[in-house]
Order: structure tokens, then sequence, then C-alpha cells
């Protein structure tokens, strides 16, 4: 809330500071516009990827503050581990279901496959990560953290799906349906905040 008032106070003060109306925009070049129209729902999926990693940060702070920083901890250290399977596998398949594009059936198959592998892959590392999340936590942070071992139990839970989800944004972007993308991804940060409220 603050933050939010001091940018509002901020603009005002640069208004009295410049004085007058801001200078007029100049014309924008017809490739501009082509390319930005191209680019639109890579754009909006941009967007949507940052609400959907701050968003949560914004309600809670409006809701209970004092536990921010606690959410904030636990959310960040479960993105840290799972950015190690996302990162390598998003690596390895996207150029796969960029190869089968022309062949839906194969990439189809493909899509089913990874997820399958990935699944059984990461939900025994998840539900490890959730018997030892108390012990390795207040032993890493002597102790300091142990409030955040609720959250991240609960992300290590919710692990498995989202990083099966990953895989299909990679089918997506293989296809170019930038448009699907965007609104799942506002979707899941829409979900993502509404969960934490």
């Amino acid at each position: 809330r603050r933050q939010i008032l001091a940018t509002g106070f901020e603009w005002v003060a640069m208004r009295r500071a410049v004085g007058g109306s801001p200078r007029p925009i100049p014309d924008v070049p017809p490739l501009t516009v082509a390319l930005l129209h191209k680019l639109k729902w890579i754009l909006a999926t941009t967007f949507a990827v940052a609400f959907s990693a701050n968003g949560v940060y914004l309600i809670i702070s409006f809701l209970r503050f004092d536990i921010l920083g606690v959410y904030f901890f636990g959310f960040r250290l479960t993105v840290a581990v799972s950015q190690l399977f996302t990162q390598n596998l998003i690596g390895v398949i996207f150029p796969t279901f960029v190869r089968l594009k022309d062949d839906p059936e194969r990439q189809r198959a493909a899509l089913f496959r990874a997820a399958r592998l990935l699944t059984h892959a990461t939900a025994p590392i998840c539900l490890a990560g959730c018997v030892m999340a108390h012990p390795l936590i207040d032993t890493a942070w002597q102790g300091k953290w142990t409030e955040s071992v609720v959250v991240v139990q609960w992300m290590l839970l919710a692990l498995v799906p989202r990083l099966v989800g990953s895989v299909g944004v990679s089918a997506l972007e293989s296809m170019g349906r930038w448009r699907t993308q965007a609104a799942l991804t506002y979707l899941d940060g829409i979900s993502l905040a509404s969960t934490v409220a």
C-alpha cells in the first residue's frame, strides 16, 4: 500500500516540477505496429507470467502482511528447486515438440509420454520433500524459517501438476498457440492467487 501511495506522490510531484503536459507521442512506424500485432499474445503471456509469479504477493500483502515474508521464502525455495526440473526439461522437450508439430498424433503421444515420465520421476521426490522439509529447513536456517515449512509442503504437493503443466506449455509454444497459452497462464495466476487468499 505504501508503495502505491509513494508512486502516486512521486508522479504528482514530478508533474508539478516539470510543469505543463507531456510532449506528444511521435508517430509509430508501421513496421513497429505490425511487429506488435504479431507479438501481442507473446507479450500477453509475459504479463501473465509476471502476474502469476507476483500477484500472490500483492494479495497477501493486503490480506495478511505479517505472513508475506514467510510465504515469499517458502514459495521462492520451492520455485528454485522446481527450476532445476523445468528449465532442463523444456530445453530438451521443446525442440522435440517443434520437430513433431506437423504430425499431431506423434506430438500428442510424445506429450503424454513426457507427462507420464515426469509424474513418475517427480512425485516421489516431492513427497519425500514434504516429509523432509521440516528437518532440512530447521537445520539449514537454524529455526529462522520454520514457519515456512507449511508453505513449502503445500507447494511441493502442487508441484507435480505444475511441472506436468510446463510440458503442456512447451507443446503450446511449439504449435504457436500463444493466445491459448496466455489465457491458461492468466488462469493459473488467478487460481493460485485465489487459493492463497
